[in-house]
């Protein structure tokens, strides 16, 4: 697997970007393995026959995602093996994905997106899906164009589908899109050349609620047109800032070339498709709730209002936004404050926030379902309740076991009386 990786990390071509310096950790079943690491901590131990790669029967807390991890002092690409799948064409370009990851936090920190404000992100607005469908169309249509000219055309009509799009949007909506495309997109393209996957756009654009998973895309495909239209934009970019399409925007908004849009019909079949998806959003919301509520057979509920919870760690790929302040967590969620912790992790959870933000203002309530019923321990002023899925620690936690409803309600401690 590391001569495929380092093969096709010999494609990343980034400036300052050397695939093969930066620490690799892949975990399965089977246990953790570290490789090229400069001081593998306890327990890892070399594993015999390979110089590089070090072993352990463990599974570091750093490990929870495919991502970038800081690993006993040094970013490590982190990625989360399927048990029996090493094939090292497919884990190559993704060790390569994390890895830049790893590179992007060290040398370029700005590259990021603010998680927070995805979840105030209006994906409700019938206008501006409408105008993202027409500029993922235009976007689609510059990538591959069969000339240069019409590769202006319609990446200059993507910019002009982008600004009246951003011009309705909030602006920190704008930022978390181009934050993201810096961040995700950036690596997607850098993965995708060693995989030889072109963006991935669909022909009626990406479901309302998809924000953060269209930016992997848009981004690798304006690093694409960057790449064809003004090169040299790379060492530009870590010099001097700024996101993709602004540096599309410098590089050709001088350039003539015949203005191109999409038709009267198509923009009236951009209107009803997004009209229709939103409506197709409320019922996938619906319908989420719905099986949530109704899993079980134990469930799980905490309130506390006067000590909210804050947000540790989530999953922004598995979250659901469904109004009133509520969110479900579909894998992996991690929520304290002083006195308590909790972790659902490959579990459902859901929260409701007690201010504007749904999540980062504060969690008043936490349901988890789907539950087998879980052990109960108290020692001392400190109460765990664990089952699969599900790690609860708290100090001066009051329970309620209802055993007819398989339901245990928790109330939190009140500030200052633990």
């Amino acid at each position: 697997m590391l001569a495929t990786y380092d093969l096709v990390g010999g494609e990343a071509r980034w400036p300052g970007f050397v695939p093969g310096d930066i620490p690799l950790a892949l975990h399965d079943s089977a246990g953790t393995y570290l490789i090229r690491h400069p001081a593998p901590p306890a327990p890892f131990e070399r594993l015999r026959g390979f110089a590089e790669v070090y072993a352990a029967d463990t599974v570091l807390a750093e490990l929870q995602a495919n991502t970038a991890a800081r690993i006993a002092g040094t970013w490590v690409a982190t990625v989360i093996a399927p048990d029996g799948d090493w094939d090292p064409d497919r884990l190559a370009p993704l060790l390569l994905h994390e890895a830049f990851h790893a590179f992007q936090t060290v040398e370029h920190p700005e590259w990021t997106a603010n998680e927070v404000d995805l979840f105030t992100y209006p994906v409700h607005s019938l206008d501006a899906l409408h105008l993202r469908r027409l500029e993922t169309a235009a976007l689609r249509r510059a990538v591959s164009a069969p000339d240069s000219l019409r590769e202006l055309c319609w990446a200059q009509a993507f910019l002009r589908n982008r600004r009246a799009r951003f011009a309705r949007l909030p602006s920190e909506s704008a930022a978390y899109e181009r934050g993201a495309e810096l961040r995700e997109g950036l690596a997607r393209y850098v993965e995708a050349r060693a995989s030889r996957e072109e963006p991935a756009l669909p022909g009626d654009g990406f479901m309302p609620e998809d924000v953060r998973e269209r930016a992997y895309e848009s981004g690798h495909a304006l690093a694409i047109l960057l790449d064809r239209l003004a090169p040299g934009w790379k060492k530009e970019l870590a010099a001097e800032g700024g996101h993709l399409d602004g540096v599309l925007r410098d590089a050709i908004g001088g350039m003539r070339a015949r203005r191109c849009g999409a038709s009267p019909d198509e923009r009236g079949r951009s209107r009803s498709v997004a009209r229709t998806d939103l409506r197709r959003l409320a019922e996938r919301d619906d319908r989420a709730r719905a099986a949530f509520d109704r899993a079980g057979p134990w469930r799980l509920e905490i309130s506390g209002a006067r000590d909210p919870l804050f947000p540790k760690q989530f999953d922004p790929l598995n979250v659901r936004v469904l109004g009133d302040r509520y969110v479900l967590h579909e894998r992996w969620l991690q929520l304290a404050n002083e006195a308590v912790e909790l972790e659902v992790l490959d579990g459902s959870a859901l929260t409701h926030g007690v201010g504007p933000h749904p999540m980062f203002d504060g969690v008043d309530r936490v349901e988890v379902t789907g539950l087998p019923e879980p052990a109960i321990e108290t020692r001392g002023d400190t109460t765990r309740v664990v089952a699969e899925a599900l790690t609860l620690a708290a100090v001066g936690l009051e329970l309620e076991v209802a055993r007819d409803d398989r339901v245990i309600r928790a109330t939190l401690p009140r500030p200052g009386g633990r």
